[in-house]
């Protein structure tokens, strides 16, 4: 039995006994701190729109009800004379003409006016969420 041989061998694997893993949590905070920063942009220019629709409404229903309640009426008057005054042959019919688009290019005005109003309108209501509670099938109050 004195040819017996024996083999040692040795190996050595680090194991990561102290690694407390703050390379990923650095980035992970950073991540999440890049979003928040994300959020509150995003936050602030919702907050911007609604702003400049909640001004553009208000200026559109004013216009509105100006060329509702003054500039067609007016436009209608002179129309209304001006026929009146050709009749008696006072006025050319250039004049009626001009009178009456006058009148079409008040009331497409008002019908623009109100077309964007409502699209307006229509876009705050979305953003402010006025209407969420259809969706969600539950009524806030």
């Amino acid at each position: 039995m004195g040819n017996d041989l024996a083999l040692v061998a040795s190996v050595a694997i680090p194991l990561p006994f102290n690694d407390d893993n703050s390379g990923n949590i650095s980035h992970a905070l950073a991540e999440r701190e890049a979003a928040d920063h994300e959020y509150a942009a995003q936050r602030r220019n919702l907050q911007r729109e609604i702003a400049t629709l909640q001004s553009r409404i208000g200026a559109y229903a004013i216009e509105a009800d100006s060329l509702e309640l003054s500039a067609i009426p007016q436009a209608e008057r002179a129309l209304s004379l001006i026929q009146e005054g050709f009749e008696r042959g006072a006025f050319e019919y250039i004049d009626i003409i001009d009178a009456e688009r006058n009148l079409n290019n008040a009331e497409t005005r008002r019908l623009e006016v109100l077309r964007t109003y409502h699209l307006d309108l229509a876009r705050f209501n979305r953003l402010s969420g006025r209407y969420a509670f259809i969706i969600s099938g539950q009524e806030t109050r």
